[in-house]
């Protein structure tokens, strides 16, 4: 009963085909849920009632579309190939539209196509992309409004016709919902900018981050430092104070041979109290600090040692010695380098006038006196630079040299004298 009522409404359907031509609007497809794609497909058929408007076509409902197919025994989840225009003729509709959505590396697709189910041809079909579901729901309506103007426009017609002969011909390319494409235009740009905004925004945060890390880092290893020297000097301080606790003991077990005379028995004594503390120091880590000890100038003097401020004199005698050693030498070579300099010049002159002569005589041709005369030339140079080397040979030894009367430097005084 209900397949011939079925077969009824086809029959009234066809005879109403001119007056009220109907577009059926199939379940999406895809890897989304299925209440997701149940949206997308109201969506979709929000667009293609938007597109035809109250015109000759009417949009044919999902509760329709269903009792239809079941009173047939159809299957309206066939949704490829040949079987979404089977099943849109046999349920009356004069132009089917289907759909699916895609992921391709993490980015939605929404395809849509629109068929004729009389020729079964292919009218129109359009793509759009999204970054997440609600882009493509958002979408969805203009996309399919896009496609139904596209396809039923001039009678769906996707080839450029010809009129007859002698007419005017008219040929255009595929047709664009400009308004739509300038829309989602505007939305991938804005969604771009946004994105390099954020990337932006996380870059000044990560610097941020990073910077404040490294101050944190380089605090920690001041306080570190400190901590380390503090606790150093808290060392050294507990170790001296040790070490001059146990010679202050020491001195006052010896103190009263310092007030004898110095004997082969004292002498022994005295001398290991200065072997244990003369050099005394104190070791912390790889830091070694020496340590004065009271009363070992004292036994110094008794034994007749030299005490550490005449130790001192004395290294510093000796570095004067090595350096007016060093000042005397200096000013010998550069009283010595000016005479050598000026016998080397003299030669060069002696050397040149004798060239002269053969050249007057014509004894030599043109390129053995450039020859003789280069080498005159460069003897001239070593002559010179002989000659001037005193000066600086003078400052630095006299700089090396004290004067007895004022025990300052020669080199000082003639920088004074500058």
């Amino acid at each position: 009963m209900r397949t011939f009522f079925a077969l009824i409404f086809v029959v009234l359907s066809g005879s109403a085909h001119a007056a009220d031509q109907r577009i059926a609007v199939l379940e999406l497809r895809g890897a989304v849920d299925g209440q997701v794609l149940r949206l997308m497909t109201d969506e979709v058929r929000g667009g293609v009632l938007d597109a035809v408007g109250d015109g000759e076509f009417m949009v044919m409902t999902r509760e329709n579309m269903a009792v239809i197919a079941k009173d047939m025994g159809k299957d309206l989840s066939c949704l490829e190939g040949e079987c979404e225009v089977e099943t849109a003729r046999n349920i009356g509709a004069a132009y089917v539209v289907s759909g699916e959505v895609i992921s391709v590396a993490g980015t939605l697709n929404m395809v849509l196509k629109l068929h004729d189910t009389e020729q079964g041809a292919l009218r129109s079909k359009r793509r759009i992309s999204a970054s997440n579901v609600q882009g493509l729901i958002d979408d969805a309506q203009s996309l399919a409004a896009a496609l139904t103007r596209d396809g039923l426009r001039g009678g769906g017609s996707a080839v450029p016709t010809v009129s007859a002969v002698g007419e005017t011909e008219i040929q255009t390319g595929a047709t664009a919902d400009y308004a739509t494409l300038a829309t989602q235009a505007a939305k991938a740009k804005a969604a771009r900018e946004q994105g390099e905004a954020e990337l932006a925004e996380q870059a000044r945060i990560e610097a941020a981050a990073r910077e404040a890390e490294r101050r944190r880092l380089a605090e920690l290893e001041r306080r570190a430092a400190e901590a380390l020297a503090d606790e150093r000097q808290r060392r050294f301080e507990v170790a001296r104070d040790a070490l001059l606790a146990k010679a202050s003991s020491d001195f006052s077990a010896i103190k009263p041979l310092l007030e004898m005379n110095v004997t082969d028995e004292t002498r022994p004594v005295l001398s290991a109290f200065l072997d244990e503390y003369e050099d005394a120091s104190v070791r912390i880590d790889d830091a070694v600090l020496a340590v004065v000890v009271p009363g070992v100038e004292e036994v110094q003097e008794a034994l007749g040692r030299p005490t550490a401020l005449q130790r001192r004199e004395l290294a510093e005698a000796r570095s004067r010695q090595r350096k007016e050693s060093v000042g005397v030498r200096l000013v010998m070579v550069g009283t010595i380098l000016p005479i050598a300099g000026a016998i080397t010049g003299i030669g060069a002159g002696l050397r040149e006038e004798a060239l002269a002569d053969d050249v007057r005589s014509l004894k030599v041709d043109q390129s053995e006196w450039a020859q003789r005369q280069q080498s005159i030339n460069k003897t001239y140079i070593v002559g010179y630079s002989l000659m001037a080397s005193w000066v600086p040979l003078w400052l630095i030894g006299g700089s090396l040299l004290p004067d007895p009367a004022t025990n300052t430097s020669v080199g000082v005084r003639i920088h004074r004298a500058w």
